[in-house]
């Protein structure tokens, strides 16, 4: 009973993250073409070539499974953090992030915005869709609110990681604005969705 109780809640709480999902994709996308349209182009198509290496050519999951490996070693000192943490933080897009900030540092010179961001693209894709793929394998409840609920914070955690990390990387990019649009035009729905249920039917 308790079980569904809180399978039901989760998936109440997947429903809430629709519109932050929706709206965190759409602000973020378009912070990334205000900021520069190829990059927007190169991050578009590091997410399609790490779509096509996994769906045609090559599934890395000894990849995945080593970054997780990584983080579990990391947050080993704090037991409950170890699970959460390898799914929540995407290891290799922020090892990319460091080692951009690292070469920006001692070689001022050298532009490799482009290829770091097609290489957030093609990580971030990865880390999704195998975190997708372990949590799809681990959900035994019907309606699948542990999976739902899970993927959209999942998705959420990184994309705002992701978003941080870039408004110190590429000019322009404002993590201020992309969090301020997101938030504003999902509370936009959740009062119009709450006018319509509640104010008008009275």
């Amino acid at each position: 009973m308790t079980k569904n109780i809180i399978s039901i809640l989760k998936l109440i709480c997947a429903v809430v993250f629709v519109p932050i999902v929706i709206f965190s994709s759409v602000s973020f996308f378009q912070q990334i073409h205000s900021v520069d349209r190829e990059i927007y182009e190169f991050l578009t198509w590091g997410m399609f070539a790490y779509l096509i290496l996994h769906l045609f050519i090559y599934e890395p999951n000894t990849v995945f499974q080593k970054g997780q490996g990584m983080v579990s070693g990391v947050f080993s000192f704090f037991a409950p953090l170890v699970k959460v943490a390898s799914f929540v933080l995407p290891i290799y897009t922020i090892f990319l992030l460091i080692i951009f900030a690292v070469i920006k540092l001692f070689f001022k010179d050298i532009n490799i915005t482009k290829q770091l961001v097609f290489l957030i693209g093609f990580s971030l894709t990865l880390h999704m869709i195998f975190c997708a793929k372990a949590l799809k394998t681990k959900t035994d409840d019907v309606l699948k609110a542990n999976y739902f609920f899970s993927m959209q914070l999942i998705y959420i955690v990184n994309l705002f990681i992701v978003a941080f990390s870039l408004s110190y990387f590429l000019e322009g990019f404002s993590f201020i604005d992309f969090y301020n649009n997101t938030f504003s035009q999902a509370v936009k729905i959740y009062n119009a969705v709450f006018s319509q249920l509640f104010i008008n039917r009275t």
